[in-house]
């Protein structure tokens, strides 16, 4: 849309002193920002044109009331982050009576080398310094580290301006802020022009053309359609042809052909802010012509971004039932422009609404005891932006209430045991609690010198630890042990628990029954065991208890307590012991005593066929024999010897008369008595001293009239006589060879012709 006509109001042009300052900005106020060198440092230039055109920090020479006068200024930074910089500029504008520097045009920045659109706000009068009035614009951006950032300008010197002191007037920089804060140097922020007074010309014509541009609103969102306007106006006194806009936003706009002079147009664009758009939206347009002049002009729309955060803390996320605990709630507008905004919290009963600024928050604290578990509880937000924009936002914390708790369980892999028997224990710590436990110790004053430690046990976690234990001789009976297990929560409160593990301790005596073949009393090598020989254990109450040795003479009496003990062998006929016949063993818990050994030989016996042919050792075995009395009959001398052994059982020694039954059977008596006798002489008795009470049942027989008797007694002398007879005599002992000839012809057959 395009609208025309003459001009009435013009817009103001304004002569004072340019000011760059830096405003260091926050979202509650301003302040001031001390300087630090290497930080972010402002240099002021202007162009001289005498005595060598150039920039210059120092006196701007060469101008004439009417020209413009070019200047620059550059900021660097070497300070790390990125700052929103707003330099304000002051040109020496008016006194009183004159103008000096009324209007400024031709902005144009460039960053790093690029050419980028200034955000400038201004011209307009501003305050009075030292006597003169200041002509101020701002201009405002980003800086980083690295960069560096030129803005260029051009001010207009007035007419009437040499008539100030010594024809200077100043441009300067004011100040310079930075959000956020930091240190900014000194730099050069002074430049002086000095003004000379324009010489007489003739009339001549001169192009001149003014853009003023406006829209229909300041802040916007994106998607949001901006309407902006353009009035160009010729300001010249010659027609302006092929008039057109360069807008950094909306592009290049055609507006007429021809403009004449004193005359004016409007057109507008409509815009789409995009979310890829500056905040703020600077626009600036610059509008051309053919006759070569140009004008600009800026637009600047805040680009609203309204945003809402919600922070819930505690000052605690772990507690015990009944523990108290402090939340605090905040709501911060973290957007860039004003949020009315409503705040609730069901559970801590916050309920609260008002207007927060960019930047701003609200806080409550609040204490209460939890009883849910967990607590979760949410705080809700929302806020309303200046065009009626909702957001929102929410934050929860979560308490959770510890129960912690522990369990061990032991274990022993044995219910008895002996010294010696190593005892392996099986340790199950669990954590039964609904928390993680941690630097959980175990410890048993019986398996373990050191703690063992547990880092770290999760919920339903467990760690199983196998230890072992050798029992010793003298442990307390039972052996009782416990374990004991301690472990704390995040908060450190110790939970704990114990387990006991119970073994009887028994104890054992054991042994052997070996044959002792060479009689030493000690158990040789190749001395076997003997099978089936009953041993006797008594307790100190007189308590028996019997066992039999097995196939290699083992025995034991096993599952006994602490104490004294008597070990017994029971004594078999035929046998007789080389070592003591009973032991007493003081046992203590567990302990196992072996080698209770018995040591036994079987008597040496030889039959009556042996001791009727060996002449001389029979003989001189029966002498040292002191009762030789048989029945009626004394043997003495080797006749009545002998003869016992040749006579005939069934007739008299004439070999006609034949004997009663009754003689017959005490002439076997009498063979096996004598035998029997000789033994005992001879090689000694069993421990039960069977054959000497069967030589005295046997003499008593022998004088007898019961038959019976007599052979029953025969034949168990018999017997006694072949136990030993496959034995080897006793070490030294020498019998000689057999002479049945001499014990034959020896023999007095008619001394056994009468019995008894």
């Amino acid at each position: 849309m395009k609208e025309g006509g003459k001009i009435k109001n013009m817009r103001s042009k304004f002569i004072g002193l340019l000011i760059v300052s830096v405003l260091a900005a926050s979202m509650l106020a301003a302040f001031s920002v001390p300087v630090r060198a290497g930080a972010i440092t402002p240099k002021l230039w202007g162009y001289t044109l005498t005595p060598t055109p150039e920039w210059t920090h120092g006196d701007v020479k060469g101008y004439y009331e009417g020209d413009w006068i070019p200047f620059k200024i550059e900021i660097t930074s070497d300070e790390e982050g990125s700052y929103n910089l707003n330099v304000t500029v002051h040109l020496d504008y008016y006194d009183g009576s004159y103008y000096a520097l009324n209007d400024t045009r031709n902005f144009m920045m460039w960053r790093n080398g690029d050419h980028v659109a200034p955000s400038i706000a201004g011209p307009s009068p501003n305050e009075w310094e030292s006597g003169i009035q200041q002509l101020q614009f701002s201009w405002n951006f980003t800086i980083n580290k690295g960069d560096n950032c030129t803005l260029y300008f051009e001010a207009h010197i007035a007419e009437g301006a040499h008539n100030y002191p010594g024809s200077k007037v100043h441009v300067h920089i004011h100040s310079i802020t930075s959000d956020p804060s930091t240190s900014i140097s000194q730099g050069h922020r002074d430049v002086p022009v000095t003004v000379k007074v324009k010489p007489a010309a003739p009339p001549q014509e001169y192009p001149s053309i003014n853009i003023w541009k406006t829209a229909n609103t300041t802040m916007a969102h994106v998607g949001d359609t901006i309407r902006y306007y353009y009035n160009v106006t010729n300001t010249g006194n010659v027609q302006l042809t092929n008039i057109r806009i360069d807008d950094n936003v909306t592009g290049t706009i055609d507006v007429t052909d021809a403009l004449d002079l004193n005359h004016w147009i409007l057109v507008h664009y409509d815009y789409t802010v995009k979310g890829t758009d500056p905040d703020p939206l600077i626009n600036n347009a610059t509008v051309y012509c053919d006759q070569g002049v140009s004008a600009w002009d800026t637009w600047t729309v805040d680009v609203l971004h309204p945003s809402i955060d919600v922070i819930k803390t505690a000052n605690a996320t772990m507690i015990h039932e009944g523990d108290w605990v402090e939340y605090n709630v905040t709501v911060v507008n973290t957007g860039d422009c004003d949020l009315g905004v409503a705040l609730e919290d069901e559970l801590l009963g916050i309920k609260w609404s008002g207007t927060l600024k960019p930047g701003e928050k609200y806080e409550e604290i609040v204490t209460i005891q939890p009883s849910d578990d967990p607590t979760v509880n949410t705080a809700n937000a929302t806020g309303v932006d200046p065009l009626g924009k909702e957001v929102s936002d929410s934050a929860s914390w979560t308490v959770d209430i510890l129960h912690p708790a522990i369990n061990v369980t032991k274990v022993a892999n044995v219910t008895r045991a002996y010294a010696g028997n190593v005892i392996e224990y099986t340790i199950n710590v669990t954590n039964i609690g609904d928390c993680p436990l941690y630097n959980v110790n175990v410890t048993d004053t019986l398996l373990l010198e050191e703690p063992l430690t547990i880092e770290e046990l999760g919920v339903g976690e467990g760690e199983i630890f196998t230890l072992t234990y050798t029992v010793k001789v003298g442990d307390p009976d039972p052996l009782v042990n416990t374990v004991t297990v301690e472990g704390e929560d995040a908060l450190g409160l110790v939970v704990s628990a114990n387990a006991t593990a119970s073994v009887d301790l028994v104890a054992k005596i054991c042994g052997y029954k070996f044959y002792d073949a060479n009689v030493n009393g000690v158990w040789d090598d190749g001395e076997p065991g003997v099978k089936g020989i009953k041993i006797r254990l008594y307790y100190e109450n007189g308590t028996c208890i019997e066992t039999t040795t097995d196939e290699n003479g083992y025995y034991c009496f096993d599952g006994l307590d602490a104490g004294n003990y008597t070990i017994v062998e029971v004594l078999e006929k035929y046998w007789r012991s080389t070592t003591s016949k009973e032991l007493t063993v003081t046992l203590r818990s567990g302990e196992i005593s072996e080698g209770n050994n018995f040591g036994n030989t079987k008597i040496i016996t030889r039959t009556q066929g042996f001791w009727a042919t060996h002449y001389n050792f029979t003989w001189s075995t029966w002498q040292g024999i002191e009762n030789k009395t048989i029945g009626s009959k004394e043997i003495n001398n080797t006749g009545s010897l002998f003869g016992a052994f040749w006579s005939s059982i069934p007739y008299k020694s004439d070999g006609k008369t034949r004997r009663s039954l009754l003689d017959q059977a005490r002439m076997q008596l009498l063979q096996q008595l004598v035998a029997a006798i000789l033994n005992v002489q001879a090689f000694g008795d069993d421990d039960l001293g069977t054959g000497a009470s069967l030589v005295a049942k046997g003499k008593e027989a022998f004088a007898s009239d019961n038959r019976t008797l007599i052979l029953s007694v025969a034949k168990a002398l018999e017997e006694f006589n072949s136990s030993g007879d496959t034995l080897p005599l006793p070490e030294g002992v020498y019998p000689g060879p057999a002479d049945p000839k001499t014990a034959q012809k020896t023999a007095d057959r008619s001394f056994w012709d009468t019995l008894p």
